[in-house]
């Protein structure tokens, strides 16, 4: 098993994810033709969800792009299929957090901000979007790392608008991708 045989890895290759994950109550959230969500196991905020591509014969399914363009970020950004891959994660993470904001209306009375990010230098491949909410009210950080790759005032988590340049539709290479350790 290679470090990138992750449990999210295996995640990502799930054929059928929804009668796959039915023996994790609450794990599965939704999914499209090209990207998993999954409620964490460790939620760090009131509301969180985790973007995962969808993995099959070595591919993102639904798509041309290897398997090996969205093993870890710094590789994403290597890749010629970088923005077409964010823009799938863009995509997906956009109608998340129309639905998190229907829960935060629901449960609350009202909303609040929400982020949406990569841990800059994740060993826990594939490549995955956080979307959470900036309350931070979920599982206690047991260390300063923890709360470190979810804290958007530092290299730790490149966040999904940071990433992308003038006009909003041209991702571009973050700052810094090997600065922080993730998970």
């Amino acid at each position: 098993m290679t470090a990138l045989d992750s449990s999210l890895m295996v995640y990502a290759r799930i054929d059928n994810p929804e009668e796959a994950l039915r023996y994790q109550p609450g794990r599965f959230s939704s999914a499209s033709d090209s990207i998993l969500v999954i409620n964490p196991i460790k939620p760090r905020a009131m509301h969180h969800k985790l973007l995962l591509p969808r993995l099959s014969m070595g591919h993102l399914r639904g798509t041309a792009i290897p398997e090996s363009d969205v093993h870890s970020l710094q590789q994403l950004f290597d890749s010629v299929h970088a923005e077409e891959v964010f823009e799938i994660f863009a995509a997906e993470a956009d109608a998340v957090e129309r639905d998190i904001r229907v829960s935060m209306r629901e449960e609350h009375g009202f909303e609040w901000e929400i982020h949406m990010g990569f841990h800059a230098a994740s060993k826990k491949g594939p490549v995955h979007l956080h979307v959470f909410s900036a309350d931070l009210l979920g599982v206690p950080f047991t260390s300063a790392k923890e709360y470190n790759e979810f804290n958007v005032h530092n290299d730790y988590l490149q966040l999904l608008d940071d990433l992308r340049g003038p006009g909003k539709n041209h991702y571009v290479r973050a700052h810094n991708t090997s600065s922080a350790a993730c998970h």
